[in-house]
């Protein structure tokens, strides 16, 4: 067994919305730099300043099921850092650095100016369509005309 904490269920996601949404607008700010908010070992909240708390029931109801709910959130998020850095690593990026995705309109300079070409499905069927003599892969397309034609105007500088 894991010790990982279990994903949030849709209905778990759906409870704490719906908290959000009842409980006071945000921004929320600690109005007193010196007081001083604990838990004892037995887990009762004490505080260095002993005051009534004025705060609606449904923001107290959020601040418990979020406390509660930010490990399996945290978990949530690492796990999908990583598998976004996964999936990032077998991409293609162009030029100017910007992921390939298909269906993405990628730019690219020929002889006969700067051409606009949808994505294909992989990079071996641009390289069939452009054909054999075009300098093709990742590093010959940009993601917009303007930095295509930027990058042209940096070479005819140089």
């Amino acid at each position: 067994m894991s010790d990982q904490p279990k994903p949030l269920t849709d209905e778990e996601i759906a409870e704490l919305t719906r908290l959000e949404a009842e409980a006071t607008p945000e921004p929320w700010i600690w109005s007193n730099t010196r007081q001083r908010v604990e838990c004892d070992s037995e887990n009762v909240l004490q505080s260095s300043l002993h005051y009534e708390l004025d705060t609606a029931t449904c923001d107290l109801n959020l601040l418990i099921a979020a406390r509660n709910a930010l490990p399996r959130l945290l978990a949530e998020r690492v796990a999908d850092k990583k598998e976004i850095d996964r999936l990032q690593a077998g991409l293609q990026k162009t030029k100017d650095d910007v992921y390939v995705v298909p269906g993405m309109t990628l730019w690219y300079r020929s002889p006969a100016g700067i051409i606009e070409t949808p994505t294909l499905d992989s990079w071996a069927e641009i390289e069939d369509t452009l054909g054999e003599d075009e300098d093709v892969g990742p590093v010959a397309f940009y993601s917009t005309r303007e930095t295509t034609e930027k990058a042209t105007q940096s070479e005819e500088e140089v």
